[in-house]
C-alpha cells in the first residue's frame, strides 16, 4: 500500500496493518484471545458416544435399505449429535484472574468482572431422566440471574470462580464501607 505525501512516497508496513486490524477487531474476538486460567465446557465423551450411536444407526439403515424405523432413529441421533457438538464447541465458561466470560453461542459471549457480580451460588437439580445436575448461578450487574451447567469433575474450577467472586465482592464492599465512615 502506498500513501502519497507532498514530496515523497511512503510505504505502510505490514506491522502497522496487523496492529490496525488487531485493535479494530470486534470486542468478542478479543475476549477469546485473552489468557484464561480455566475453561469449563461440556465433555468430549458425550459427543463421541452420540456420534458412535449415529454411525451404528446409519450403518443398520444402509444394510436394511432405508428401513423407516432405523431411518428415524438415525435422524434423531444425528440431531442429538449436532446438539451435543454445539454445546461442546460453543457453550463454555472461561475463568480468568480478574474476570470470567460466559459463552452461550458464537454470538453471545459476555465477560464480567468479579466485582460486578453481586451474588454467586451453586445448585443441583434433576433432569428429565432423573439424573442429578450441577449448576453455577450468578446475578449479573443488571440483576438478571444466569445459570451454567457443569460436571462434578469440574467442581475445582467452579469453586475457584465462586471464591474469586465472593472475595472480590466482599473486598469491594469493605472498601466502600471504609470510605463512608
Amino acid at each position: 500500500i502506498i500513501i502519497k505525501q507532498s514530496s515523497e512516497s511512503r510505504f505502510i508496513s505490514i506491522d502497522f496493518i496487523k496492529h490496525y486490524l488487531y485493535w479494530n477487531k470486534p470486542r468478542k474476538d478479543i475476549i477469546m484471545e485473552k489468557k484464561w486460567l480455566y475453561k469449563v465446557e461440556n465433555d468430549k465423551i458425550s459427543v463421541l458416544l452420540s456420534l458412535i450411536v449415529t454411525v451404528i444407526f446409519a450403518a443398520v439403515t444402509a444394510v436394511l435399505h432405508g428401513f423407516i424405523i432405523t431411518l428415524v432413529f438415525t435422524i434423531v441421533m444425528a440431531a442429538l449429535t449436532l446438539c451435543s457438538a454445539y454445546r461442546f464447541i460453543f457453550i463454555k465458561l472461561l475463568i480468568g484472574e480478574d474476570s470470567f466470560c460466559h459463552c452461550k453461542s458464537p454470538w453471545d459471549k459476555k465477560e464480567y468482572k468479579y466485582t460486578d457480580i453481586s451474588e454467586v451460588w451453586e445448585s443441583t437439580g434433576k433432569s428429565v431422566n432423573g439424573a442429578s445436575q450441577n449448576y453455577l448461578n450468578y446475578r449479573t450487574p443488571s440483576g438478571e440471574v444466569k445459570k451454567f451447567y457443569f460436571s462434578p469433575c469440574q467442581y475445582d474450577e467452579i469453586a475457584f470462580l465462586i471464591e474469586k467472586i465472593d472475595k472480590d465482592y466482599f473486598n469491594k464492599e469493605g472498601a466502600d464501607g471504609s470510605e463512608d465512615e
